[in-house]
């Protein structure tokens, strides 16, 4: 892939649950909608070809979170409970409870670590995982729909 005439290389290990991908998909969809007050589950995953029913249920999980509003009858659906300027994608993947391994676990799932012993990669992995939580934290899904002024 190439943006900006640099070619970007490939990311092969790190991958969102489908929860969290949809998640952020979605909310990204409600932030363009963001004109309108509220917009149907079903509506904003059609339009971003994402699975309905599952979409529902991320959503109810999401305003239970207080992520999203929502609003029954004609004209109901879900928004954004706050600006998507003050909505970080690590709030949102935190949300969907899909942070995927233990803080702190091995990769390999070893459990040595109450005792201090590490695989070989643990440092190193580590330090990933902390660059790739700060990004999430310092990334808002303005930034991700590229609407930030």
């Amino acid at each position: 892939m190439v943006k900006n005439g640099q070619a970007h290389p490939k990311i092969r290990i790190v991958r969102f649950s489908n929860t969290a991908r949809y998640a952020i998909e979605a909310l990204a969809q409600l932030a363009k909608n963001s004109k309108t007050a509220f917009s149907p589950a079903t509506q904003l995953a059609e339009t971003r070809n994402l699975p309905q029913d599952f979409i529902g249920k991320i959503f109810q999980r999401l305003a239970r979170q207080g992520l999203l509003t929502s609003q029954r009858g004609p004209g109901g659906g879900y928004a954004l409970a706050q600006k998507p300027e003050n909505i970080t994608l690590w709030e949102i993947v935190a949300a969907t409870g899909e942070v995927v391994a233990k803080r702190g676990a091995c990769l390999f799932g070893f459990d040595d670590l109450a005792q201090g012993r590490f695989c070989v990669l643990h440092e190193r992995v580590a330090r990933a995982d902390k660059i790739l939580t700060e990004a999430l934290q310092t990334t808002t899904l303005a930034d991700f729909v590229g609407e930030v002024k």
